[in-house]
């Protein structure tokens, strides 16, 4: 089995029109320095609320987050 390709994505800029764009296609994404700079980093509750919501609409859907990183892959 083959590695995954990602897509690299940097920012937060555009987030939720990404992560629907990456789920409906179902291409993987790797989203890095999601507010890195910003105090506290990462995502706000409201972007962590749709991606669990993403994850369980979608069929055979990982997300994986952390603190300024989201990765999403919809298998095949």
């Amino acid at each position: 089995m083959g590695k995954m390709m990602y897509r690299r994505l940097m920012g937060s800029k555009h987030l939720r029109q990404r992560l629907l764009l990456s789920t409906l296609s179902s291409r993987p994404i790797l989203v890095d320095n999601i507010r890195s700079d910003a105090t506290p980093p990462g995502l706000r509750p409201h972007e962590v609320s749709f991606l669990r919501l993403l994850q369980k609409i979608s069929d055979e859907c990982f997300i994986e987050i952390n603190e300024t990183d989201i990765s999403q892959n919809s298998s095949s």
